[in-house]
């Protein structure tokens, strides 16, 4: 028992309830039905969760153990749903918290076991306990590495994913369960990695999939894809890679806006899909600021300068206001950063609003040397060639100033572009310069070099027929 007093059930919730775990059990370890054990998690669990459990928690696992056998290794699967509901949709206390840690550990070390593994679970339900165990309120950062790791090591999904682009013979794992778990391992491993500060190991952690290709695993789990591409650009972000960053999050926000066409995202469990949307629309409306320029779809941009144009404007002007405006919009796109200590139990305080000021902090450090760029880029170019004498009037700047201004936006705008290569791991790639046109100094005039781009019209007149049609709807509503 979890020491909540459990309450009392009619017969009809008992009955449905009954109905439920059975089934559930039956699908996970019997029938193997991947497609009504998706139906059971996804639907039935969700309904009967809002029909009877809205203010209080499923049954404990004791209570319903008689309807499985008592099979262990399924009451711990149905204790992380029962948990994770709980953590989701209920008030709970330091007690649940830990017990939810505990049902975690317990669950991890059984699968590491491999004694049992003639059961199946979906890619859905593993994704979700890959993705809450990251975010627990109670854990331990080695503890939570250590048991990722080991799923991952477990499932050989290095060497699958390997062979699998080698075309060579690949190692089995030891059950479709081991082998998602591995796979979500990784993804949940690089998020990790990202929430707690460290981009490059988020990056280096992807190394073994190819996050370019939609057809695999992740391709079919809208929020293991979201989840991937979001942690993925605010790494490249905070690593200063703003091509990439805007190339990666404005891959995911197309797929998700053509997913809300489609009327995927109406579905049940997409409630958070937008939310996360307008985030990544924050910090592509970041990333293209930084660097303009093709990497990004024409009209999610447009939507993403739309949304926050006020904020863009103020950092464009580079006054008092500009920084401001940049914090402003990082705040807004950054996810809730993760304390790697262990907290102080004894002291009720929210560790993460520090944590998120910090790594604010740091990019609004990084950003304020960058905020003179865009209007140094806008003059120069206006011309072919120019004094730096003059150049540094317009800008009101003395010369020295300008030319350090120069050397520095040359130096921080050359970096690594990866350009999602399917053929190369996220974290390499190749030096360029992220701008619109090359430049250089000679004696005592700027050289600006145009760097001829390939002209795409489709993207312009696809935005325009897409515009068109809005304007064609909005005017077949009106009453004549």
């Amino acid at each position: 028992m979890d020491g909540r007093e459990e309450k009392p059930l009619d017969f009809d919730v008992v009955s449905a309830v009954k109905d439920f775990v059975f089934d559930l059990h039956d699908a996970m370890r019997r029938s193997l039905q991947l497609e009504e054990l998706e139906t059971l998690y996804t639907v039935t669990f969700r309904k009967l969760s809002d029909d009877y459990y809205k203010i209080g928690p499923w049954p404990a696992a004791d209570v319903i153990s008689n309807q499985c056998g008592e099979d262990q290794i399924f009451l711990q699967f149905y204790s992380e749903m029962r948990l994770r509901h709980m953590n989701v949709h209920l008030k709970i206390t330091i007690h649940d918290r830990f017990e939810a840690w505990a049902n975690y550990c317990r669950l991890f070390d059984v699968l590491l076991e491999c004694r049992d593994t003639d059961f199946i679970i979906t890619s859905t339900w593993a994704f979700d306990i890959i993705n809450e165990f990251v975010y627990q309120d109670v854990w331990a950062v080695q503890n939570v590495v250590s048991y990722l790791h080991g799923l991952i090591t477990k499932s050989n999904i290095g060497a699958i994913m390997e062979a699998r682009r080698t075309g060579a013979t690949a190692p089995k794992s030891p059950s479709q369960l081991h082998q998602m778990m591995g796979y979500y391992g990784l993804i949940g491993m690089s998020r990790l990695h990202c929430l707690m500060g460290d981009y490059h190991q988020c990056l280096s952690t992807l190394a073994p999939l190819d996050v370019t290709d939609r057809s695999d695993l992740f391709g079919s789990n809208m929020h293991a894809y979201v989840s991937l591409y979001m942690h993925m650009g605010l790494s490249f972000l905070m690593l200063k890679r703003y091509r990439d960053a805007a190339r990666v999050l404005s891959e995911i926000l197309v797929h998700i806006s053509r997913a809300a066409k489609t009327g995927q995202l109406q579905k049940p469990g997409m409630e958070q899909i937008p939310k996360q949307s307008d985030k990544m629309m924050c910090l592509l409306a970041i990333a293209s600021f930084l660097a303009p320029g093709p990497a990004a779809d024409e009209t999610i941009l447009q939507t993403a300068q739309d949304s926050h144009r006020d904020r863009l404007l103020r950092m464009a002007d580079g006054g008092d206001n500009a920084e401001n405006a940049v914090r402003d919009l990082f705040q807004m796109g950054c996810p809730k950063f993760i304390v790697a200590s262990v907290p102080d139990y004894s002291v009720v305080q929210n560790t993460s609003g520090a944590c998120i000021q910090q790594q604010v902090q740091l990019f609004c450090h990084e950003m304020s040397q960058q905020l003179a760029f865009p209007k140094v880029r806008s003059y120069l170019k206006l011309y072919a060639t120019i004094s730096i004498a003059k150049m540094a009037r317009f800008n009101g700047m003395s010369e020295a100033d300008y030319l350090a201004t120069l050397v520095s936006m040359k130096h921080k705008l050359t970096q690594l572009e990866w350009g999602m290569n399917s053929e190369t791991s996220p974290l390499t790639g190749k030096l360029a310069l992220a701008l619109e046109f090359n430049y250089f100094v000679e004696d005592d005039t700027i050289v600006i070099d145009e760097q001829a781009q390939e002209k795409r019209y489709e993207k312009y007149f696809i935005a325009q027929i897409s515009k068109c049609n809005d304007i064609v709807s909005q005017v077949s509503r009106i009453s004549m």
